[in-house]
């Protein structure tokens, strides 16, 4: 088992110089007179073990540890406590442990293992509490009088510290968390159960109000089924039936249109025919043709008249050229008479021509060719006058020659063409005169022929009236039918899309029947409205939410007993633990109070035995020879001594290896101090035991004495190691 072996000071409180103090293994006791600066040791023990309070030292702040001389501070104040760790119970790799902290004059503290810094939590979890802070392990100054001022309460705060109630109290308090949450959830859920359950019933009506609806419905739709297989079929006859109709006035459309389109042809046929007939009639009229020729016959008669006209004043120009050829000598003479003779016979053949010029085509073509060849003679004699004139005649008369010489051929040119024309038309007159006669029975014929076309053509178009006036009715007739079948048409498309996603049933029921049936559950589900038809799904939803919430009710029921029996067992184990704790500290109360008064007595007592953390724990004790008195009752010395004796009681319980007293003799009596001394070396047999005291009877139990003595403001120190003598 680890122990302290030695104990340094430096710069701490009234030590200024670095001061030893080897510790005994047993009893260590530190006498000194009063003001010495004993007591600083046991502040400088928990210095270094890294207590935290400077108040609990005697200090106001941690700057107030360094020694302090004339108003001036050393710059840091050093405490170090050494461990024997030959069996290596301390977790460090070292036979000697020195735990080392330093203060510094702004209150920083630093913490040392060997020499290498660590954090003070390092240090506490080295330690532990057998060897470092434990619970009541240090008793310093005023903690006697501290426990001697103890209420019933405290007290009982002690038992249950000791018992490990607040492990307890952390698990109730745990549990009571637990509890109140799942009090929580169920609150909560209660509040939601009821909202559901209200829910459900009232989802359960709206249930049972959609599935009727919903039976309704689909009867509806069944019967709406039948109604439009009825209607479809219906529909189809009547489209049918218009089809046919509508086929029969198209056959009977063709009928009447292929005799329209007949009687239109033989229409135009026989009006072709008429037109013909008329056209014939008009080229067949001989007597208007005839008449037109011989008026032909005597504008070409009077023409040649004409032209005699003009032979005769050629030929009185001739004898005025007779005169003057007579003058220009008898070559010319002879010439001029050939030339009048020439002309002589032109006229009497114009002369003869003329006359028979009612005669036959013959005569006349045959009276033509003598005047062409009369014609050319005198063109002939024309030009030898004019050869016998050049160069002789005067100017004039070969002007005029020249002149009669154009007349004359325009003369001839004339005859001859009139001659042709005359002709001509004496045989078309000839002609047309033989085709009168004949013209006028084919023309009487057609015209008879003609009249009873018209009135062919009358009785055939009054009949393409009436047919034309049945065709317009079988369109209209048609148009109807065709309007019916594309209205059918359309009905019947919209009755198919309607049909299509719903079941068609074949009806045995007529159509009234059926919309009857219809009206009558529509007028039930009308009375249902307005329906809620997911209220199935949202039922079966909230129902199975019900269950589910009901289960989780349930089972925060069972959780929640869990949680209380728990608790309960909880309460009855800080109980059972706080009532073993209480008995058996009682118990060692009552012993070392009789060590400490032999012949007396001492005892802890419950304020309430039925519930002991209602009360709390009050003492009664019989110093020897008294009667028994409570601890308010006591005087100051036996309230010094029971508190001590509780105090030891309680260190029995909890024992630990290490233990520091700070003058917890000061308010005994004299007779009392040596059992205290007698106790105390009982102790060191097992623990590491430092006391520090103003009494003998202790100091002469120690194993090793240090004895502290104030020299110029600075604390001394002075061992004595009894254990050679036997203590």
């Amino acid at each position: 088992m680890p122990y302290a072996s030695k104990l340094e000071l430096k710069g701490f409180k009234s030590f200024r110089d670095r001061v030893e103090l080897p510790l005994s293994k047993g009893l260590t006791v530190i006498g000194g007179p009063n003001g010495s600066g004993k007591s600083n040791i046991v502040d400088a023990l928990c210095f270094v073990l890294g207590w935290m309070s400077a108040k609990t030292m005697r200090a106001e702040r941690f700057s107030d540890f360094l020694f302090r001389w004339k108003g001036k501070s050393v710059p840091y104040a050093e405490v170090s406590l050494h461990f024997n760790n030959e069996d290596g119970g301390l977790r460090v790799d070292s036979k000697t442990v020195v735990i080392t902290r330093i203060v510094d004059r702004e209150g920083r503290s630093t913490y040392m293992l060997n020499r290498k810094r660590l954090s003070r939590q390092e240090v506490v979890d080295l330690l532990g509490k057998d060897l470092g802070m434990g619970e009541y392990n240090f008793i310093l100054q005023g903690d006697v009088d501290r426990f001697v001022n103890m209420t019933p309460l405290e007290r009982r705060g002690i038992v249950e510290e000791l018992a490990g109630i607040a492990e307890y109290e952390t698990k109730k308090e745990k549990s009571l968390g637990e509890l109140n949450r799942v009090e929580g959830k169920l609150s909560s859920l209660r509040t939601l159960l009821e909202e559901v359950s209200r829910n459900v019933e009232r989802l359960r009506t709206e249930r049972e109000n959609a599935l009727r609806y919903r039976e309704l419905k689909e009867k509806l739709e069944e019967v709406r089924g039948k109604l439009l297989w009825l209607r479809r079929e219906k529909c189809r006859k009547e489209l049918a039936g218009v089809k046919e109709r509508r086929g029969e006035l198209e056959r009977r459309a063709k009928e009447l249109g292929e005799k329209y389109r007949e009687l239109v042809e033989e229409i135009s046929s026989l009006k072709e025919e008429e037109r013909r007939l008329g056209e014939e009639i008009e080229g067949a009229m001989p007597t208007l043709e005839a008449e037109k020729a011989r008026q032909r016959v005597e504008d070409l008669r009077e023409q040649l008249e004409a032209l005699e006209r003009d032979g005769e004043e050629v030929r009185r120009e001739m004898e005025g050229l007779e005169e003057e050829v007579k003058r220009a000598g008898p070559p010319l003479k002879e010439r001029l008479q050939r030339l009048k003779e020439g002309c002589q016979r032109f006229l009497e053949l114009s002369s003869s021509f003329l006359r028979k010029r009612h005669g036959s085509p013959e005569e006349l073509l045959e009276g033509l060719k003598m005047l062409r060849k009369a014609v050319e003679e005198l063109k002939g004699l024309l030009e030898e006058v004019e050869e016998g004139m050049e160069g002789k005649e005067p100017s004039d008369a070969r002007e005029r020659l020249l002149y009669l010489r154009a007349r004359l051929v325009q003369i001839e040119k004339g005859r001859k063409e009139v001659g042709e024309k005359l002709l001509r038309a004496q045989k078309e007159l000839e002609r047309l005169s033989s085709l009168e006669r004949k013209a006028g029975e084919e023309v009487e014929r057609r015209r008879k022929r003609r009249e009873e076309l018209r009135r062919r053509l009358d009785r055939l178009e009054e009949e393409g009236r009436s047919l034309e006036a049945k065709l317009r009715e079988v369109e209209q007739q048609k148009g109807a039918l065709e309007a019916e079948e594309r209205s059918l048409s359309l009905r019947l498309e919209e009755l198919e899309n309607e049909a299509q996603g719903m079941r068609l049933r074949r009806a045995e029921e007529g159509e009234r029947e059926l919309e009857r049936e219809a009206r009558e559950l529509e007028a039930k589900m009308r009375e249902l409205e307005p329906v809620n038809m997911k209220a199935v799904e949202q039922f079966e939803e909230e129902e199975r939410k019900y269950l589910s919430l009901r289960e989780t009710h349930e089972k925060l029921e069972r959780e929640k007993q869990v949680i209380l029996s728990f608790m309960e067992e909880i309460e009855r184990r800080k109980r059972e633990a706080f009532l073993s704790v209480f008995n058996e500290l009682s118990e060692n109360f009552g012993k070392i109070f009789s060590e400490l008064s032999p012949g007396g007595e001492a005892r802890l007592v419950l304020e309430c035995e039925e519930d002991p953390f209602r009360g709390g724990v009050e003492i009664v004790a019989r110093p020897a020879g008294k009667e028994v008195l409570r601890a308010e009752a006591m005087s100051g010395g036996e309230k010094s001594l029971t508190a001590l004796a509780f105090i030891l009681a309680v260190q029995r319980l909890r024992p630990a290896s290490f233990y520091v007293f700070d003058e917890i003799d000061a308010h005994l009596d004299d007779e009392k101090v040596p059992r205290v001394a007698r106790l105390l070396k009982k102790y060191a047999e097992n623990s590491q035991v430092i006391v520090v005291t103003l009494k003998d009877p202790i100091m002469s139990v120690a194993d090793r004495l240090f004895g502290v003595v104030m020299e110029g403001g600075v604390s001394r120190i002075v061992s004595l190691d009894l254990s050679k003598y036997g203590g």
